[in-house]
């Protein structure tokens, strides 16, 4: 079955479907020293109503319970197909940087390796929001973005190329 919106529609994007476990998330009571590490055990959750399950996306993150200041954030997509295990292992070693950091107006993104697809950056408000979007072409190793036009405060910026997640990484703007 489709799903239909009350305007007609029928294509959604970013669609956020749930918190998981619950809008509370899982409590980390533990006073923390720089560089620490913690694993939490893995978690199996059914996800129902999903229509093609190549279009989920799972994003954690760590957050200040008291001041809601995000500390760390990561997201996994599953992709259509995996091709071999050397897709993979390229995608996450790549990595990217953004400097300057902070920035004001102008922004690089240099990537470690040149890409060899197209990669879509995404850059999140502090809210999760999607604030900007950019499409890189293959072959490039660094990409420069003029006119960023934010206001000032904490972003997440988000590489994925290929189906494959680079990860997140902490922007700053700062333009006074």
């Amino acid at each position: 079955s489709r799903y239909i919106g009350a305007g007609g529609e029928t294509e959604f994007y970013n669609v956020f479907r749930k918190f998981i476990p619950d809008a509370g998330g899982i409590n980390l009571k533990k006073t923390w020293a720089k560089d620490d590490v913690f694993s939490i055990p893995d978690k199996t959750w059914l996800i129902e109503k999903t229509l093609n399950s190549s279009d989920i996306e799972v994003v954690a993150f760590i957050q200040n319970s008291v001041t809601k200041e995000l500390y760390q954030a990561v997201s996994v997509i599953k992709p259509n197909i995996i091709t071999g295990i050397e897709n993979a292992g390229k995608a996450k070693g790549n990595g990217f940087a953004l400097f300057p950091n902070p920035a004001e107006t102008r922004l690089t993104i240099k990537f470690g390796e040149m890409l060899n697809s197209e990669t879509e950056i995404r850059i999140y408000d502090f809210r999760g929001t999607i604030v900007r979007t950019y499409k890189v072409g293959s072959g490039e190793k660094e990409f420069i973005i003029d006119n960023l036009g934010l206001m000032d405060g904490i972003y997440l910026v988000r590489v994925t190329s290929g189906g494959f997640n680079y990860g997140f990484k902490k922007l700053i703007i700062a333009n006074n």
